[in-house]
């Protein structure tokens, strides 16, 4: 029996939305345009064309998936984010909207500057280094992870842009694969920073299929933080700066941290979408 694109996206969400609460209508629109190449456009234009039955069969596996709550950007194998349409599976995490704004605010910061070099560590998809290496022609990007499997997406993705000139992968925990001649004038990093008490309260979306080792940082979720802002002052430049993602709460923690080791001006704390804290701006002192 036939199927038409309207009665598939139809009983599509009403599946859907007996488990997740979040768009259910969205996420079969997203599905049904994956499995038949179209453009959203095309599901409204074209309501009653006919859905072969394989690709029926399809639909609803991607369907199931979504159904267990796993990422709708691990189901498609592809994410949008800051304008570029980046490779996504379970080897990395999701790129989120709220990185964008520190993204944005790295761009700013380097605009002025004639041949920028940038550290961007924990680089998962390859998100951040991409972006910054489309807006930023001049710029000398250094791409660290500590995981070999991670750095394959990220290449993946370079690769797609043609950056391979311009990005330069290296594995590395954090800092360890800078060179401890090289000056940067930004260190960019959306590091792990979910605490322990916090990691069974998460959604399953993220929980049950987004790597851990990038969720989690110990106890009061500052591990990696703290040994960024302890150790970025050796590889930035006099007057370059530092830009983290953080979590809840941790504003004030890492201002203390700074104020400690004496190698920042004050912090500059960039609130997200959403109109809360989501990161911080260290500019390493200049005398």
């Amino acid at each position: 029996m036939s199927v038409t694109v309207r009665e598939l996206l139809r009983a599509g969400t009403e599946r859907l939305q007996r488990v997740i609460k979040d768009n259910p209508h969205l996420a079969a629109e997203y599905i049904l345009r994956h499995i038949l190449k179209l453009e959203k456009i095309d599901l409204y234009l074209e309501p009653q064309r006919e859905v072969g039955a394989g690709q029926a069969t399809d639909f609803w596996a991607l369907i199931n998936r979504k159904i267990n709550r796993e990422p709708l950007q691990y189901i498609l194998g592809e994410t949008e984010w800051f304008g570029l349409r980046l490779k996504c599976d379970r080897r990395a995490l999701v790129p989120r909207p709220e990185t964008e704004v520190l993204t944005e605010r790295a761009i700013e910061l380097l605009s002025e500057i004639e041949s920028p070099l940038v550290a961007d560590i924990g680089t998962g998809t390859g998100n951040i280094a991409i972006a910054l290496a489309v807006n930023l022609p001049q710029a000398k990007i250094v791409a660290t992870d500590l995981s070999e499997v991670v750095l394959s997406l990220a290449e993946e993705n370079v690769e797609t842009y043609d950056l391979k000139s311009k990005i330069e992968l290296r594995r590395g925990d954090l800092l360890a694969s800078l060179l401890p001649d090289e000056q940067y004038d930004l260190i960019i990093s959306n590091p792990p920073y979910i605490r322990m008490s916090e990691y069974s309260d998460l959604k399953p979306e993220v929980k049950d299929y987004e790597p851990p080792q990038a969720l989690l940082a110990g106890e009061n979720g500052l591990s990696a933080i703290r040994k960024l802002v302890e150790q970025a002052p050796s590889q930035l430049k006099p007057g370059g700066w530092l830009i983290l993602e953080f979590g809840v709460a941790h504003a004030e923690p890492i201002a203390q941290i700074a104020a400690q080791i004496q190698a920042y001006e004050e912090p500059e704390i960039i609130i997200d979408y959403t109109r809360q804290p989501r990161g911080v701006m260290l500019r390493s002192v200049t005398h």
